[in-house]
């Protein structure tokens, strides 16, 4: 009897340690800012005669223009040979959410407003760990005034 009791508690001990495993999150950078004006979670740098529109040098959040309600990340930028711009976007660490899927790839959507075509708009590159950024990948879009989605390998 106490045979089948231990069993029955070793048993019941690794069903609780496999159903108590944290599910694996997507890494996300932007999905909405939760206040309004500005993105906290980014920094904008820039160098004149280049320039970039950023409140308190963080991104505009833009409450007209969106892929999902309620907002999106606002770009405005002029770029020059003689200057130089920069945004970091940082991820956001939210308490319980630490185990993340592998990602494969980049998932942007862009509207673009200007009749800039690929390349006229920005380079991207991912920081890794050590703080090396990756190569810069350019952003390629055909449509203009409607959104578009970018899918960059990583």
């Amino acid at each position: 009897m106490m045979k089948k009791i231990c069993s029955f508690i070793i048993l019941l001990f690794i069903t609780v340690v496999v159903h108590a495993q944290e599910p694996l999150y997507p890494y996300v950078f932007f999905d909405n800012s939760t206040m309004p004006g500005h993105y906290f979670f980014s920094e904008v740098k820039e160098v004149r005669p280049s320039g970039f529109t950023s409140i308190e040098k963080k991104l505009p959040v833009d409450e007209s223009i969106y892929h999902s309600a309620p907002n999106s990340l606002h770009f405005s930028y002029k770029s020059n040979e003689d200057g130089l711009w920069t945004v970091n976007l940082f991820k956001q660490n939210i308490r319980g959410k630490d185990f993340f899927i592998e990602p494969k790839y980049l998932s942007l959507w862009v509207y673009n407003k200007s009749e800039k075509r690929n390349a006229a708009l920005p380079q991207i590159g991912l920081m890794k760990t050590n703080s090396a950024t990756s190569q810069f990948v350019a952003i390629n879009t055909s449509k203009q005034n409607e959104w578009e989605q970018v899918i960059i390998p990583i």
